[in-house]
């Protein structure tokens, strides 16, 4: 066993050292297991070593290796003599019994472990045994496997003796990966570990032949130095040949109704609802999930129970294949054609199952489509999906989303609707580029300038449908201080002002009650940027209103937050404060966060108006932390951090270098704003930028 790699050189020694032990107890107890069970020569070798010639359990050896070997010995005699020999080791000294792949007993051999367990109820003696539950779990012809009836009785008799090791494999699994990766010299990161541990969830079995595969086909390789590397590319698609024979023999040995349960929750995905395949197949939701727990889970050992949820009064049932492995070998059995038609099954019950709730599934949905060939429906699902990422400020997932969305669209004919889809693609980008890139790059120029030809293609210039494009375009040259673009026809920001003017008047004139507190919104913001500060002031809380009679919540944490700029260009902070304050309860209550970073930006800048005016905090003495705008500062920071909003990161840079640069913190703010200073590439002549330049500069003398 050593010599085979088996056991280790520890082990064989402390075996070794056992044999003045063990040997004497072999002879004594189980004397028939010599020359039939245990070779007689090589126990006679190894009792040389120590036996004294006068010891009688030598003398029996000696005659017993002399002797022919006789007819074959009964079952029961053997069992004994195993048993008795074991016993009388352990009463010497604790043992442990290592018994593996028990799913390979025999009748026989099954026997003999009922009986040792007996012995080991009254000796110092411990039986490990491992086994693979699906194996035992199917009959041998007609009749149960040998090690089924065992196992129930062990149960019964020294009660819950049973550890699912598949319990542990997240913890042990990626135990198993690390080390065993690092048997060979390597310089393997920490990306392909972490990808290697996802895709074999640390099988032992599934985890060697997937990394013997990788490295006989390129995709790692050895250096110049002999370490395995990542190679150019890497395919972790490909099963290798002994995995997919092992899934497909676990596959295979279904049942035809079974088969066809996991197919349809392949296509769901590694996490299905049972409901959904119940009524693809058309059968009963309640026999389906029968057949999931008692066969797949517990018998076949193929999927898992996950969780129970509700959506209303629908209960959706949730399991999930047992391994990643097993759903990508049955949904790749599955021809091209046969993807698509259950693609579009899976995705139709699902549409009817949430029926207006369908957002939180939206990626889910359009990747169903896509599958299908229904590019129509799934690019409207990826601008419900963009448009759920950046409400919540997961602005590179909404990228993400809206990015494929485009790519969809270019294999679509020209038509109004798909000016009309493509329309709303690009502005839902370009608001998510302003918080992830920042206003004045050239990627939110290109988008709005997209979007700005296809809203004069599709509402032929209608200002009350193009106020988002308008505003869009406006940010971007205003903060690369070109005024002049920014509205060609009218002052630096008056064109805000304008728009929503027109605006107003064709909302008040068609009864478009929300588009028409928007734009009294924005108009009131740019009164008060233009130093109107009352005006602008009373026309936001005039759309804030008219939006509560109309239940619109919609990005009400971006109006309050306007509102509280304007009271900042007016010296009210503390009427700021409290603007601010009602937007940072709706973000916790909405989890509109967009704003959250400027929300707090701006709470920090108010407080130290505040401080610098010797006024009492009056109304934010119940918010957290109001006494510390360098707090404020640093969770603005946190929060774009968090939300990948490079542009409010710098923000709030800034805000907190001024705040250091006063409190005489120069170096730690020089440091701070040149790490976010330097991740921008492009949108120099931006203001933004520009003013962190201009403190970078002030900072470094």
């Amino acid at each position: 066993m050593w010599a085979g790699g088996l056991i280790s050189t520890a082990h064989a020694r402390r075996l070794w050292e056992a044999m003045p032990l063990t040997l004497p107890a072999l002879i004594e107890h189980a004397p028939d297991l010599v020359g039939t069970f245990v070779p007689s020569k090589g126990v006679r070798e190894r009792a040389a070593t120590f036996a004294t010639p006068d010891a009688p359990w030598w003398s029996r050896l000696v005659a017993l290796a002399s002797a022919e070997a006789g007819a074959r010995v009964e079952q029961q005699p053997i069992v004994a003599q195993y048993s008795a020999a074991v016993s009388a080791i352990a009463r010497e000294r604790p043992l442990v019994l290592i018994l593996e792949d028990l799913h390979w007993v025999d009748s026989a051999s099954s026997g003999l472990l009922f009986h040792l367990s007996r012995e080991a109820a009254r000796s110092r003696m411990l039986i490990l045994g491992t086994y693979r539950p699906d194996e035992v779990a199917v009959s041998r012809g007609e009749t149960q496997h040998p090690l089924a009836d065992i196992l129930s009785e062990l149960k019964r008799r020294h009660g819950d003796i049973w550890l699912d090791l598949g319990e542990l494999a997240a913890a042990e699994g990626r135990h198993f990966v690390e080390a065993y990766l690092d048997t060979q010299h390597n310089r393997l990161g920490a990306g392909f570990r972490e990808a290697l541990f996802d895709r074999t969830g640390g099988h032992a079995l599934f985890t060697v032949e997937l990394v013997r595969e990788m490295q006989e086909r390129g995709d790692v390789r050895r250096d110049e130095h002999g370490q395995w590397i990542d190679g150019p590319t890497i395919n972790w698609n490909t099963l290798p040949a002994k995995v997919e024979g092992a899934i497909e023999k676990r596959i295979q040995r279904l049942e035809q109704a079974l088969r066809s349960i996991l197919t349809i929750a392949s296509v769901e995905g590694e996490t299905f609802i049972a409901e959904v395949v119940a009524r693809v197949l058309q059968v009963q939701e309640r026999s389906l999930v029968q057949r999931l727990s008692q066969e797949l889970d517990k018998q076949h050992r193929l999927v898992t129970a996950h969780i129970l949820a509700w959506l209303g009064s629908q209960r959706l049932s949730l399991y999930r294949f047992r391994h990643q492995l097993f759903q990508q070998y049955v949904y790749h059995s599955l021809t091209e054609m046969e993807r698509a038609y259950l693609h579009e099954a899976v995705g139709s019950v699902l549409e009817a199952i949430y029926g207006e709730q369908t957002e939180p599934i939206a990626v889910q949905l359009a990747r169903h489509f896509e599958q299908a060939g229904l590019t129509e429906k799934a690019v409207t699902y990826l601008l419900q999906a963009g448009r759920r990422a950046a409400r919540l400020s997961a602005n590179q997932e909404a990228i993400g989303h809206v990015t494929k969305g485009l790519a969809l669209l270019e294999g679509l004919p020209d038509t109004p609707e798909r000016a009309q889809t493509e329309l709303e693609l690009q502005i839902a980008q370009g608001t998510a580029l302003r918080v992830t890139k920042g206003h004045g790059t050239a990627e939110v120029e290109h988008t709005y300038s997209r979007a700005g030809q296809l809203s004069q293609q599709v509402y032929a210039g209608e200002t009350a449908r193009i106020l988002p494009i308008l505003f869009g375009r406006w940010a971007h040259y205003f903060v690369r201080a070109e005024y002049r673009t920014a509205y060609q026809l009218c002052q630096e920001r008056a064109v805000a002002q304008e728009q929503a003017e027109e605006a107003i008047a064709i909302a008040t004139k068609q009864g478009l009650a929300s588009l028409l507190a928007w734009a009294t919104i924005f108009q009131g913001w740019a009164l008060a940027t233009q130093g109107q500060g009352e005006a602008g002031i009373a026309q936001i809380r005039q759309g804030l209103a008219a939006l509560r009679a109309t239940e619109t919540a919609d990005f009400r944490t971006n109006h309050l937050t306007l509102l509280a700029e304007a009271y900042q260009t007016v010296g009210e902070p503390e009427a700021g404060l409290a603007a601010l304050a009602e937007a940072a309860a709706l973000v916790e209550k909405t989890e509109e966060r967009f704003r959250e970073a400027e929300i707090y930006r701006l709470k920090g800048e108010l407080l130290l108006k505040v401080e610098g005016a010797g006024r009492s905090l009056g109304v934010v003495e119940e918010m957290q932390d109001a006494e510390s705008p360098e707090g404020c500062f640093l969770t603005a920071i946190e929060i774009a951090r968090r939300q990948a909003g490079k542009s409010l990161e710098l923000r709030a840079t800034v805000s907190l270098g001024r705040l250091w640069r006063q409190q005489g913190k120069k170096d730690q703010a020089r440091r701070m704003l040149a790490e976010i200073y330097g991740w921008f590439t492009e949108g120099f002549d931006t203001v933004d930028l520009q003013q962190a330049k201009a403190l970078l500069q002030e900072l470094s003398t």
